[in-house]
């Protein structure tokens, strides 16, 4: 209960500070993506058979069409304007990487929750393998019952039928008195501001997977376009295969 109620007051201190600070956000993505090369060479050290380990950073206007594509209201959140993707060699590497990324570098507390995407890793077989099972859903693919060969639903509506990855969303903390005159900080109290980034996480044959066919990026952002187009035109969504309804024009709601 303790360690709870320092985690909330801890990160209303630091929310606080980011409000104050003089800073630009590429200065404090700077420090997180020293962070966490740093971190991910531990990973390196401690056996993880990394074949590739990358970051970027969401640019303007895939925020503008983001957001375009929520029906919330331009308020919405963008979790993954800074973005690192990791990949191991094989699909048995993922969950050992897992296990020692959370524990080593990002701790549990620091993972968003509602914001993990797994149609990757199997947990019903991690269930068999653990003993202790686990205590919650959190990233659980939804099961399709249409689906063909066992291939899982995108869990993006704009992502290919059988793209695959795991990814989450961490709120990680880093230190800013790098950026700051002496003395600015109140004394006794950490520079300290937490900065969203998404993780992605996933082994080498499932990567070159999707970027084949319609899992690749191009096509991924050519389906956003289309249905952007369609929100703010109204028009309709293009000619229906055989079998399938002519789509309608989405009906105005009251957030446009």
């Amino acid at each position: 209960m303790l360690l709870k109620v320092m985690h909330i007051i801890y990160h209303l201190d630091a929310r606080e500070l980011r409000t104050t600070l003089a800073v630009s956000d590429n200065d404090i993505f700077s420090l997180v993506e020293e962070s966490v090369t740093r971190m991910f060479d531990e990973l390196r050290t401690a056996g993880v058979p990394v074949v590739e380990f990358s970051w970027s950073r969401k640019t303007k206007e895939s925020q503008v069409t983001k957001l375009l594509l929520k029906k919330e209201t331009s308020a919405a959140r963008v979790f993954d304007r800074l973005r690192f993707r990791l990949i191991v060699r094989h699909a048995a590497d993922l969950v050992p990487t897992l296990r020692i990324l959370l524990h080593r570098c990002i701790p549990f507390n620091y993972v968003v929750p509602g914001q993990t995407v797994n149609t990757l890793i199997d947990l019903e077989s991690l269930k068999v393998l653990h003993e202790d099972g686990f205590d919650t859903e959190e990233g659980a693919p939804v099961p399709d019952t249409t689906a063909v060969s066992g291939v899982l639903p995108a869990a993006n509506e704009f992502s290919g039928q059988s793209f695959r990855l795991l990814n989450f969303i961490a709120d990680l903390p880093v230190r800013v008195d790098a950026l700051l005159p002496p003395g600015n900080c109140q004394e006794g109290r950490h520079c300290v501001v937490f900065v969203t980034a998404e993780f992605q996480i996933m082994d080498k044959g499932t990567a070159e997977a999707n970027e084949q066919g319609e899992n690749s990026h191009a096509q991924y952002k050519h389906r956003q376009h289309q249905h952007v187009r369609v929100r703010l035109l109204r028009e309709p969504r293009g000619k229906p295969e055989k079998g399938e309804k002519p789509d309608k024009p989405e009906k105005p709601d009251k957030n446009g």
